[in-house]
């Protein structure tokens, strides 16, 4: 399952970038990858959702956080240990103005949080669009990622940690998930509520603003190459 979300991944980070290349002017100093998460949307709501699940039944999620900027370290996290250890990715779903088929793009809103096994918090705000190519694939911005840390690191469950010195933010990324196998509407462009379904979560996070374009061009490439 995991390959085939690098090759999902990999596959849309070379389209966008053959037709849109640009100068890399920013490397991120911080990335995260999530995968098994638990997604669901409610279509009362129009809340999306997707957090980690511990129940090895469904695949406990699994994720590291890494430290970029010189520092190489990863932090992993095994879906185990500690109830305070988690990802959470929450945002409002609507339909872009002017109105587009609902069957296609929809818009998302929200926030992104990942808590360590000792309370660290890496959290920011959400905003971009979701795809529907075959699977949910959003793309979008993170803004006002603030880091708080009482040692300077971010511990993982099985010992690992990456460092925290020197990052203060708030800062500037991006994020792509992709969910697979549902949508947010049915057969009638009609909003239709999912639960349980499996997502993967990937981002990257940069010292200082710049373009949507740059973020999601070059550094998620970087990123991506990273990743491999």
């Amino acid at each position: 399952m995991r390959s085939f979300h690098r090759l999902m991944l990999g596959l849309f980070v070379v389209s966008v970038v053959s037709v849109a290349p640009v100068a890399m002017a920013v490397e991120p100093v911080l990335t995260f990858t999530f995968s098994d998460l638990n997604g669901s949307f409610d279509s009362s709501s129009m809340l999306f959702e997707a957090v980690n699940r511990g129940d090895m039944t469904l695949g406990a999620t699994h994720g590291d956080v890494t430290r970029l900027d010189g520092l190489n370290a990863d932090a992993f996290f095994d879906g185990t240990g500690d109830p305070y250890t988690f990802f959470e990715l929450k945002m409002t779903v609507s339909s872009p103005i002017p109105p587009l088929d609902a069957d296609t793009i929809v818009d998302g809103v929200g926030t992104i949080k990942m808590v360590d096994v000792d309370g660290d918090i890496l959290m920011g705000d959400v905003s971009g669009v979701w795809i529907n190519n075959g699977a949910a694939n959003f793309v979008g911005s993170i803004t006002n990622f603030t880091i708080t840390s009482d040692e300077g690191v971010f511990d993982g469950t099985d010992g690992s940690a990456t460092s925290l010195v020197g990052l203060d933010g708030p800062y500037d990324g991006n994020v792509v998930t992709l969910a697979f196998g549902e949508w947010f509407t049915d057969g009638n462009d009609a909003f239709e509520s999912f639960d349980d379904v499996t997502v993967l979560s990937q981002g990257a996070v940069v010292p200082e603003p710049v373009s949507l374009s740059l973020l999601g061009f070059g550094a998620l490439a970087v990123f991506a190459r990273r990743r491999r």
